[in-house]
């Protein structure tokens, strides 16, 4: 009876002990209709753990340059076009959106493939509230992905008003920036205390060597696990899940998520380390698969609302773009 014993007092402290050691959500992180767990307010002990942003950046297509891969800003019938139809309808002169879209944001090359508007639309969902209906104006009809195109336009040219780390663009480059331990503490500080998303290039670490790209998305939520090293007392190996929203097409524009898991270790307070280096998942003892130090974010960033446009007039921008509903 007592070899029976011991192990159910075992069980039953472990079930009683383990939402203090790491909380681990196990339904869905964020359905097809964005619903996150509801986490109760915690103090910084908790936010080393998992955050949130109050905010769900809204899934929108990324409005790629290349010619080959449509849909794109400067298409007949698209977004700009609209624009310039508007100002015609209005008795005004064509304000050429769209082939200034053409001459400005048009690649046919195949390394540049990549080239878009993620950054517009990455900030744009940040910033503001998801446009929920077509508008008709002076007879032109802005669908819901128009209108989510032009403010992805409008917000290519949002400032960055708070950056972290540096953009991965050739060989005397640093590789291994960001370094994890300010990652770590950027992620804590807007997700987790301020509880605002954050946009993220994901696009870094070696596997950038040969081919350095940017691919912004908004993250939104964390969670860490922190498992103590075997020979260094100060260090901490980590396991950070990072939630992002995708990008849509612009035929559904579902809301769309995804998470990328990351390995590093960590020195000092775990809300503000000093110290840190990307690893494999195996080095810090979380399993065979995943390596940070091939794959992990390039830069983290927060936009400033741009306040003009090279071709696009604010007034009529905004019209289109709402001033009350999608604000």
């Amino acid at each position: 009876m007592r070899k029976l014993l011991l192990p159910l007092f075992l069980i039953l402290l472990m079930v009683l002990i383990s939402p203090m050691i790491f909380h681990r959500y196990t339904g869905q992180p964020a359905s097809s209709s964005l619903v996150m767990p509801v986490f109760p307010e915690t103090d910084l002990n908790g936010k080393i753990l998992q955050g949130k942003s109050k905010i769900a950046p809204w899934s929108g297509w990324w409005w790629p340059f290349h010619v080959k891969m449509p849909p794109n800003l400067y298409n007949p019938k698209g977004p700009m076009d609209k624009y310039d139809q508007l100002s015609i309808a209005r008795g005004q002169s064509n304000p050429g959106t769209m082939a200034w879209e053409r001459e400005n944001h048009y690649t046919d090359k195949n390394d540049e493939e990549w080239f878009g508007h993620c950054n517009g639309w990455a900030a744009a969902a940040v910033l503001e509230p998801k446009p929920e209906n077509e508008k008709v104006i002076s007879g032109v009809d802005f669908e819901v992905n128009d209108i989510m195109g032009l403010m992805s336009e409008w917000h290519w040219w949002d400032p960055a008003i708070a950056f972290y780390g540096s953009r991965y663009d050739k060989e005397s480059d640093d590789i291994n920036d960001i370094y994890p331990q300010e990652f770590h503490h950027v992620v804590i500080d807007f997700i987790g205390t301020r509880e605002i998303p954050l946009i993220v290039d994901i696009s870094g670490g070696e596997k950038e060597k040969d081919d350095p790209q940017v691919w912004n998305f908004p993250a939104f939520q964390y969670e860490f696990e922190y498992r103590p090293d075997d020979s260094d007392q100060e260090k901490n190996h980590v396991h950070c899940r990072l939630w992002y929203t995708d990008f849509a097409n612009p035929e559904s524009l579902r809301p769309k998520t995804f998470f990328i898991d990351y390995y590093y270790w960590i020195k000092g307070d775990k809300s503000n380390p000093t110290s840190g280096a990307w690893e494999s998942a195996k080095d810090g003892g979380w399993g065979s698969h995943g390596d940070s130090r091939k794959n992990h974010p390039d830069f983290l960033w927060y936009p400033g609302m741009a306040k003009e446009h090279p071709v696009l007039k604010r007034d009529q921008y905004l019209e289109i773009a709402g001033q009350g509903e999608n604000r």
